[in-house]
């Protein structure tokens, strides 16, 4: 993607604009497939909206260029195979070992593309689990057996393949191979953490910050993890209702059924959360987002049908007002959610960029050969929320201002041929070399402005 983006504005902007048509369509997609099977359609749009407005799909909106080429094959075979197997060979006659062996392909071709979304189908696959388990509880069985095929075997293609990379003395991405060896060497302790659910309070920061509360600073870290978990004491409040309820309006001799679809559904759970823990095996952290949108997913849809449940129950739950409250919330979260993109992500990036072309125009252009970087000593955190590991807290990893990519597309901007200069990278000052011919960009001066601006806007 970058070898097709190159250093063109134009087709920067194209690229991302696929992104978002891609995105787009896939929303639509899971809207009419919630339209089908639930009984108020406001809702299904409002959970879509919801969904869209979580941290984790905005990361896709904010870092298409670089996220396109690994989410969007992974999401759409994903879907695919969803769609191949339960709504396309219903109609035509094939062999089940032919079916079964054609998704196993599809979604091997997901998990080459990028792990982390390749499982986008358990989305949907959840709904569907809850509301036609009678009708599907075969089709949906094998489905879950095949995806947990998949993720062993592409596990154990992973672990070749950074066994032959160490073995050539090749390094290959280090919090992967941390991760891999930490899970084969210490199983039990990887297990613990995965059942514990403070593990997964990073994925119920489900809150953005709208008008007028754009301008919030960042919140501790003891506050966030404390609002989470209210917020997921009450996602497991309307699970454990709607389990009740469900439990009391069937026949005894049926009930068995409904562990058997609550157990799927749990199936789902346990897969999308398998990347979540290999992200950190050892500790509890704040996840990168992109990590989360499989389980964030999941959490919104059956929250849906929970909701749903008790909605049958509870005549309150169905009133116009309720409706409207629930609206209100989602559509403010949706402004929140587009205001931090274009303040923590877009504003930041613009930022950077006139730093960057501030300093290499510090000098005549044509009067230096090399541009050294020198990068940042001192972290610099968020100035308002969202605060995460990829809004707001941009300058607090030093390889993000290590890619030459971004200084090059500076001078691309400028007029420069961005080839023809030599990018060094530095960690302090005093390692510089030489001056001669170059022109220096000193993060540690943005860094500085950053920390002023930030101790008046306090």
């Amino acid at each position: 993607m970058y070898d097709f983006a190159g250093y063109d504005a134009a087709r920067i902007q194209f690229i991302r604009f696929v992104n978002f048509v891609s995105i787009g369509i896939i929303a639509i997609l899971l809207m009419n497939f919630l339209k089908k099977r639930v009984k108020n359609g406001s809702l299904a749009f409002f959970a879509i909206l919801f969904f869209l407005s979580q941290t984790t799909f905005q990361s896709l909106m904010g870092y298409s260029l670089q996220l396109i080429s690994s989410s969007q094959p992974a999401m759409w075979l994903s879907l695919l195979a969803f769609y191949l197997y339960f709504f396309v060979f219903d109609r035509i006659h094939l062999s089940k070992y032919i079916q079964v062996g054609i998704i196993f392909i599809v979604l091997m071709l997901a998990m080459q593309s990028t792990q982390t979304y390749a499982f986008f189908a358990l989305i949907p696959l959840s709904y569907l689990a809850l509301t036609d388990w009678s009708s599907r509880k075969s089709k949906v069985i094998k489905f879950l057996i095949i995806s947990i095929a998949t993720f062993i075997l592409s596990t154990l293609i992973y672990k070749i393949g950074l066994d032959f990379k160490s073995a050539q003395g090749l390094e290959g991405y280090p919090r992967g191979e941390q991760s891999i060896k930490y899970i084969f060497s210490h199983p039990l302790d990887v297990i613990l953490l995965a059942i514990n659910p403070l593990a997964y309070w990073s994925i119920f920061k489900m809150w953005t910050f709208p008008f007028p509360l754009q301008n919030t600073p960042p919140l501790s870290n003891l506050m966030e993890r404390v609002a989470s978990l209210l917020i997921m004491m009450t996602w497991l409040g309307l699970i454990f209702g709607s389990l009740w309820v469900e439990i009391k309006n069937t026949v005894e001799d049926e009930r068995s059924e409904i562990f058997f679809k609550w157990f799927s559904v749990a199936c789902c759970f346990g897969l999308s959360a398998a990347f979540i823990v290999a992200d950190s095996p050892t500790v509890i952290i704040d996840h990168r987002p992109h990590l989360l949108l499989v389980f964030s997913g999941l959490v919104i849809f059956i929250g849906l049908y929970a909701l749903e449940i008790l909605a049958s129950q509870f005549i309150s739950l169905r009133s116009l007002g309720f409706n409207v409250f629930i609206g209100f919330l989602v559509v403010m979260t949706a402004f929140g959610a587009q205001s931090a993109v274009l303040r923590n992500i877009v504003n930041i990036n613009m930022k950077q960029l006139d730093f960057i072309r501030t300093e290499l125009l510090a000098k005549n252009p044509s009067s230096y050969d090399t541009v050294i970087v020198v990068l940042p000593i001192e972290r610099q955190d968020c100035i308002t929320e969202p605060c995460n590991p990829s809004f707001g807290a941009y300058i607090s990893k030093n390889w993000h201002l290590a890619w030459p990519a971004a200084y090059r597309y500076a001078l691309s901007t400028l007029g420069i041929n961005p080839k023809e200069k030599n990018i060094v990278f530095v960690n302090k000052f005093t390692d510089i070399v030489s001056q001669e011919d170059a022109v220096i960009i000193d993060w540690n001066v943005y860094s500085l402005t950053q920390q002023m601006y930030s101790e008046h806007f306090k």
